[in-house]
């Protein structure tokens, strides 16, 4: 009963984990980081998530192929890999409530600045790439702590104003890197349940209809809306991390 219990969670899981590769990325990961410790320890819920996100990472490579954009990647990647490779270090001590709360606020205020600063004239310009190096580290913190690195991320690439397809393409090319970077320090703190995975495929597979799905439903959206779905998605994420 248990086994089929956390099945069942591991399939919505391993379905939203699919949407979010697609492109409709935001506020997921938080979600179904949380949705997945409900069911499982913390650290195996990590440990079991990070090889089902390397899998849709390349169903989702292949399903945006050639829509990611070069710049971006380069400004994005290398503060992540020295986020990753520090927090690896204290991952075994880091505080569970301040990373949650860290990402909460830092999704907030990019929420509150896309909504005012519109209004306001503040975000004409295109993100720079300070703005890149920051969310790229801070990416690579909370996606190592958490898999909640998508915030950060969706907030610089929104900034950039790209095409809902190249946000999905960069985005897709960014975490695919950023996951293969935290199997060692997950390996060194003992987070994979190599049982559990194996028996978990199953379930697992059901992120594959979400990967198409996604990336079926960024083709048919526009720039503003997608924005605003991406918006509501980081308020969403928010809100599950403050209220967890």
């Amino acid at each position: 009963m248990l086994l089929s219990h956390v099945g069942a969670v591991v399939a919505l899981a391993a379905f939203l984990i699919g949407l979010s590769k697609g492109g409709l990325g935001g506020g997921i990961g938080p979600f179904i980081t949380i949705l997945t410790s409900l069911a499982l320890p913390p650290t195996v819920a990590l440990g079991l998530l990070l090889p089902m996100l390397m899998a849709t990472d390349v169903v989702a490579l292949y399903a945006l192929r050639g829509s990611w954009n070069r710049d971006d990647l380069v400004r994005l990647v290398p503060p992540a890999a020295v986020a990753i490779f520090c927090t690896s270090l204290f991952l075994g001590s880091l505080s569970e409530d301040a990373v949650r709360w860290f990402l909460a606020a830092f999704s907030l205020l990019f929420v509150a600045y896309r909504l005012l600063g519109d209004r306001l004239g503040l975000t004409d310009r295109e993100a720079g790439r300070t703005f890149g190096v920051v969310a790229g580290f801070v990416s690579g913190v909370t996606s190592t702590a958490a898999h909640a690195g998508g915030p950060p991320v969706a907030a610089y690439l929104l900034a950039r104003k790209i095409e809902p397809l190249t946000y999905a393409g960069t985005s897709a090319v960014f975490f695919f890197v950023v996951n293969w970077l935290k199997v060692p320090g997950y390996a060194l703190n003992g987070f994979f349940d190599f049982d559990l995975i194996v028996e978990m495929i199953p379930a697992a597979t059901a992120a594959l209809p979400g990967v198409f799905l996604g990336r079926w439903l960024v083709e048919r959206i526009d720039r503003t809306q997608f924005e605003r779905l991406i918006l509501f998605g980081l308020v969403v994420g928010a809100a599950v991390l403050v209220l967890k």
